[in-house]
């Protein structure tokens, strides 16, 4: 059915910009690694992709580049509660 094939498209869409950007933010790092936003990006299509801890640790990374930056930093707390709700996706 029609609606089944475009959902499995917008999937494949979705993962392959998330991998994309996730390149395009590890570029962006190399140049700059102490780029908050980068990290905050990289965080976000880490995510996106299911790499839970790789997020987590990019925006550890962000934190740690710009730690008064509230949004970042709310970010980071959410990710470690859900995370802390499935301890095997934890690590």
């Amino acid at each position: 059915p029609i609606i089944e094939l475009e959902a499995r498209l917008a999937d494949f869409l979705a993962r392959r910009l998330a991998i994309e950007g996730g390149e395009a933010y590890r570029a962006l790092l190399r140049r700059s690694p102490s780029n908050a936003d980068a990290y905050a990006g990289l965080g976000e299509a880490d995510l996106a992709l299911g790499q839970f801890q790789a997020g987590r640790a990019a925006f550890r990374s962000a934190v740690r580049a710009r730690p008064s930056d509230s949004s970042i930093v709310r970010r980071l707390r959410v990710i470690d509660s859900v995370l802390a709700l499935d301890p095997p996706a934890a690590g």
